[in-house]
């Protein structure tokens, strides 16, 4: 059993539900079933608008499992999503939910500490540079979607697993549940990934990082004899931990693909 899973479910987050809806639209995508597909990812996006990020990868995986266009798997995603979206204004009677959580997550309102990198940088900048900033942590999610899709168009399930790991580690409310859904299915690219080096020291830190972490936050928070430097510490230590994973694993398949395509030549030659 993996322990983020179980801390995650003895806390009773709600991420199991986002979870749930991304399982659900990583089996639909690669068996072909386009409608619960893109219904499952307006769904997932209505819940965080971090996974608008796996529109282009699913839309390649749906282009090989059932032949639709990604234009079309575009479009079809857009239907559900508005909705969705209608469906909730009907539910709430006015549009004020959009605020209450689509600029929640944007606008980052509530500083409260967390395993995220927003809080601690939000609360020491003036607030006349915080809009600026704001658009540029949250521009930098929107950056890679396309670029790395396109770098592993053969590879749509492994970019999207990619893209997974970057938002849980850069999105703005982060929690322990993020990592516990995309790590383990780093193993399905276990033949890929065999490569990645200093495995055995990022899984250190990231085991480092998740005992020391609750502990600081109560020493800061609760006993009063720390402070909030400490458990920064060790949340840029766990976000430095999962970037570096993140980015062993891109390099390994990167290297993997280069050595297929020099056999491949080889065998031609």
């Amino acid at each position: 059993l993996n322990p983020l899973s179980v801390v995650a479910c003895v806390a009773m987050s709600t991420q199991a539900v986002d979870h749930l809806l991304l399982a659900l639209l990583l089996l639909l995508s690669l068996t072909g079933r386009w409608v619960g597909a893109t219904l499952s990812l307006a769904l997932a996006a209505s819940l965080s608008p971090y996974h608008l990020a796996l529109l282009p990868p699913i839309a390649l995986i749906l282009q090989r499992s059932a032949s639709l266009h990604p234009a079309v798997t575009t479009g079809v995603a857009a239907f559900w999503a508005a909705a969705v979206l209608g469906v909730s204004r009907g539910l709430m009677g006015d549009w004020d939910f959009l605020r209450g959580v689509y600029g929640f997550v944007l606008s980052v309102p509530d500083l409260a500490p967390n395993v995220g990198l927003f809080w601690y940088f939000f609360v020491e900048i003036f607030d006349h540079f915080k809009p600026f900033f704001l658009f540029i942590f949250q521009y930098h999610i929107a950056v890679y979607p396309l670029p790395l899709t396109m770098r592993f168009q053969h590879r749509p399930l492994f970019a999207a697993v990619m893209l997974l790991g970057i938002a849980s580690v850069f999105k703005s409310y982060p929690s322990v549940a993020d990592p516990a859904f995309y790590a383990p299915l780093l193993i399905t690219f276990r033949a890929h990934l065999s490569g990645m080096r200093n495995l055995f020291e990022l899984g250190q830190v990231v085991l480092f990082v998740s005992v020391l972490a609750p502990l600081f936050w109560h020493l800061w928070l609760v006993s009063g004899v720390g402070n909030a430097n400490f458990y920064y510490a060790l949340t840029l230590a766990y976000a430095i931990s999962q970037v570096m994973i993140l980015s062993e694993a891109l390099l390994a398949t990167a290297r993997n693909d280069r050595r297929a395509r020099a056999r491949l030549r080889a065998a031609r030659k």
